[in-house]
């Protein structure tokens, strides 16, 4: 079995800078041939919202079962889990991603980065729907590769161009509008009720010129 203290997926960075597996239990001890339901897979990304609870994203794994992608609320005291979010098909279909999350008051914001799209979920109906999948703000455009911090084009391990879709999100402080981009930009904006609305067409984003999140 892995060292778990030594390799936790998540952990809280203690005084004396050593690391504490969180939330304890065998959260951090995975091992290939179990479901990853209940453990830590392939953790993306953490987060701490103003409501002082930690958000985990564990992107799974793709020979996996489906609930192996989710995203987990845990209370930063007790390690208890608050919430688990999972889609079905419809909402992430084979070959989706989630990378990110922002939240307001009520609703949660992913971006899927595999296929491309956005998905919100109503936190108090645990309701979630999938937008924007087919519109091209939320796919790559292969001719503007992603470059890294040095400025050099990412590649997958073929040496070809990686591509990755709707990646990067953030909220307006009023909640009213949902930034997002491709990994390789450009930016763009919608506003977040006419994403939410089910009841009109896929509402068109509008491109944001030079503005970083």
């Amino acid at each position: 079995m892995a060292d778990e203290r030594r390799y936790p997926s998540v952990a809280e960075l203690l005084p004396d800078g050593s690391l504490n597996p969180f939330p304890g239990g065998s959260w951090n001890a995975w091992q290939s041939g179990q479901s990853g339901e209940d453990a830590f897979v392939m953790v993306n990304t953490v987060h701490i919202f103003d409501d002082d609870t930690l958000w985990v994203v564990d992107q799974g794994d793709p020979k996996l079962p489906r609930d192996a992608q989710k995203i987990l609320q845990f209370d930063i005291t007790s390690g208890k889990l608050l919430k688990r979010i999972t889609f079905n098909e419809q909402v992430l279909p084979k070959g989706g991603n989630i990378n990110d999350l922002r939240l307001d008051a009520q609703h949660a914001y992913f971006t899927d980065s595999g296929l491309g799209a956005i998905i919100i979920t109503d936190l108090k109906t645990g309701t979630s729907i999938r937008r924007l999948a087919a519109h091209p703000s939320v796919k790559a455009n292969v001719e503007r590769p992603a470059l890294d911090e040095t400025g050099t084009v990412m590649q997958k391990e073929d040496g070809s161009p990686k591509i990755v879709n709707s990646d990067p999100l953030e909220l307006s402080p009023d909640g009213k509008w949902l930034y997002y981009q491709p990994l390789s930009g450009p930016l763009y904006r919608v506003p977040t009720a006419s994403l939410r609305d089910e009841k009109r067409s896929e509402p068109g984003p509008r491109r944001r010129s030079g503005v970083c999140l």
